[in-house]
């Protein structure tokens, strides 16, 4: 039950006790609806009725607000993102709606949530996480005016507070901190500043597929005039090569800039020939009409004797000009000197990005600072849950947590989760604009990491000491090749002894009510009827008390067990064999095999043949502009056709077809 707290009424659980105030900021959330309420409780009656156990996101979408006494609420993101873990009203406001819910009495199933088994799981928050918001440098303000910020003013000063704070409590004093910060080993002072690049006499233009600018250049200054523009920003690149760059030294880009209109540059370090593998710098800038010096600290993942080092300028159509370039090798980033330099407790928190220039110490007292605060939000809002509600259900911290760190800030929690997609849609323009997304549209199975299933494997603890669940994963619409993902991914949780997978979603009803006619989301579920008859499958094999047999070819994967096998991938035109049978797929896609008689595959005589491709709506495709036309219904699944199908002894089957085209229509019955 994901989603709950982002709505008022009728589209979500809290009702509006301000119904006169049209602006959302006067409006009070927390208070729940009886006749929402009232609808939840007859869902959870349902479900229980019929086996379906409920798993509860406490912090999802939940829109705070001024009315909540919360400062610049207009400027927070969903629910209040990371400042939920450490802003003690927020704290305040989520013990109060998860008291509120969870000890809520149900009339139809005649206990509270907090007591009913039905609720087999409650997660504090999803996908929320102090270190993952550090880690992407959105803690201190905006960078070089590029980054959003993730926080309000007001809560990027009360972490400063904290931090100082914390600093006081630790260190006493100036002197004793700046003991612990400022040590410089041997090797640092026999590598001091060298200046690389002081001038920009060598730097040139780089113009590519139609991009068009004019360069008047010095060696301080260059003025770019930008006059036909490409919807690729490095068409267009001010630069210079044959630099010789050490993996893991540090450099120090320095320069100024401004434009005639404001416009966005990317400052870039790459291989000066093909592949032209980025060496560690891609860094957005915000330029605007008004002179700004940039500093730019960088360190280099690889040696590289003819490095490229400038900046991608084809944004706008507009005039650059960029002046005293300068390029370094240096020992630190110079704003740590003017730390060490300060006289009181008002110490900035290191950037993450830049977190190598600073002194080893200082590096460790921050990364600490942020796992704490995360770690006791986590062990406070527990404590509070299992002592103060009474939950029963195992409980997580971080529903979907994304970074290994997350896994010793949930010491507290009962299990771990992950989150994970494939071929999710990017949106170029507009957040959500269904008829403005890109995809790549390739396969799961080619990728070198196999998509989802690295992903969740990149984030496994080892060893595994607590439960581990995948609450969120889908091989996300229209991506072609979705057959390949649901029995892949239940096969590798049943032999890793993953604890549940949970496509997301079955339908999130955003959209209103769900029409079975049609595919009309990315992610639901309701009316994809192939993922529907392969999740089936895939239950069976996770559920099954037989750990199956997966086998990873080139180019698809086999499945076995004592009573079903089953293969996907790119098996076009390969010979193929599941349990006693043979035959060549005429199409890429999945095909399995089911005995229907309770007999293992080598004793049985009844077989289900289940083949399944591609799906789509009936007249479904990208246009001339590459805009994704959705169309109409019905949902269709392209068919497998098994040329030469036999059995290993000989034996004649009858063959039942359910239906022989090309396309096969897809009904609910």
């Amino acid at each position: 039950l994901h989603h709950m707290d982002y709505y008022f009424e009728p589209r979500g659980i809290f009702k509006d006790i301000a119904t006169a105030y049209k602006n959302p900021q006067l409006k009070e959330t927390g208070h729940l609806s009886e006749r929402q309420l009232d609808r939840l409780d007859y869902l959870i009656f349902l479900l229980k009725s019929r086996g379906i156990y409920v798993d509860v996101n406490l912090l999802v979408t939940r829109r705070f607000t001024e009315a909540d006494g919360l400062k610049e609420a207009d400027q927070f993101g969903i629910a209040a993102k990371p400042a939920s873990m450490f802003d003690r009203r927020l704290i305040e406001l989520q013990k109060q709606y998860a008291k509120d819910l969870l000890t809520h009495y149900n009339p139809y199933t005649k206990m509270r949530y907090c007591d009913d088994p039905a609720i087999a799981l409650v997660e504090i928050t999803n996908e929320n996480s102090i270190i993952s918001t550090w880690k992407n440098n959105r803690l201190n303000g905006s960078f070089f005016g590029y980054k959003k910020d993730a926080l309000p003013s007001s809560h990027t000063k009360m972490l400063d507070e904290l931090w100082n704070n914390r600093l006081i409590a630790k260190y006493k004093t100036i002197d004793d901190l700046k003991s612990a910060w400022h040590s410089k080993t041997p090797a640092s002072d026999a590598n001091p500043s060298r200046v690389i690049l002081s001038d920009q006499q060598n730097w040139t233009l780089e113009q590519h597929n139609g991009a068009k600018a004019g360069l008047v250049n010095s060696p301080h200054q260059a003025v770019i005039t930008i006059t036909q523009i490409t919807d690729t920003d490095w068409h267009l690149q001010y630069r210079v090569t044959d630099l010789d760059l050490k993996k893991d030294t540090k450099y120090l880009l320095k320069f100024t800039a401004y434009a005639r209109a404001p416009t966005e540059i990317t400052a870039l370090s790459q291989q000066a020939f093909s592949p032209w593998e980025n060496l560690g710098l891609s860094q957005g800038i915000a330029v605007s009409s008004a002179p700004q010096e940039y500093f730019i600290p960088f360190i280099p993942d690889q040696d590289c004797p003819n490095a490229k080092l400038g900046f991608s300028i084809g944004k706008n159509a507009t005039a650059i000009t960029i002046q005293n370039i300068s390029f370094e090798a240096v020992d630190s980033f110079p704003l740590t000197q003017e730390e060490l330099a300060k006289q009181d407790f008002s110490f900035s928190r290191p950037l993450y990005k830049i977190l190598a220039f600073y002194p080893p110490q200082l590096q460790a007292d921050i990364k600490a600072f942020y796992m704490d605060l995360e770690s006791n939000y986590i062990s406070e809002m527990t404590g509070y849950l299992k002592d103060e509600i009474g939950v029963k259900a195992p409980i997580t911290g971080i529903g979907g947590f994304s970074d290994q760190d997350n896994v010793i800030t949930q010491g507290s929690a009962d299990f771990l989760d992950v989150h994970t997609y494939w071929d999710h849609p990017r949106f170029p323009n507009k957040p959500w604009d269904r008829n403005d997304f890109t995809i790549h549209n390739k396969s799961m199975i080619l990728d070198e990491k196999f998509g989802m299933l690295g992903s969740i494997l990149s984030r496994v603890p080892s060893p595994r000491t607590k439960p581990f669940t995948v609450t969120e994963w889908n091989h996300c619409y229209p991506n072609q090749y979705a057959y390949e993902s649901p029995l892949l991914l239940a096969s590798k949780a049943r032999d890793e002894d993953w604890d549940g997978l949970f496509q997301f979603a079955f339908t999130d009803g955003w959209g209103g009510e769900p029409n079975l006619e049609i595919i009309q989301s990315y992610f639901d579920i309701i009316a994809n009827s192939q993922q529907l008859i392969l999740d089936s499958i895939a239950s069976r094999v996770y559920l099954s008390s037989e750990s199956p047999t997966l086998t990873m070819e080139k180019d698809h994967y086999l499945v076995t067990t004592s009573f079903l096998s089953a293969v996907a991938g790119f098996i076009k035109g390969k010979k193929i064999t599941l349990g006693p049978f043979s035959f060549t797929p005429g199409e890429n896609g999945a095909v399995i095999l089911v005995s229907q008689d309770n007999k293992p595959l080598d004793r049985s005589k009844k077989f289900l043949i289940i083949t399944i491709g591609e799906i789509k709506n009936k007249d479904s495709g990208w246009d001339k502009n590459g805009k994704f036309q959705w169309a109409q219904g019905p949902v269709m699944i392209k068919r497998v056709p098994l040329e030469g199908l036999a059995h290993q002894s000989g034996e004649s089957f009858t063959v039942t077809e359910e239906q022989n085209q090309p396309w096969q229509v897809m009904r609910f019955p």
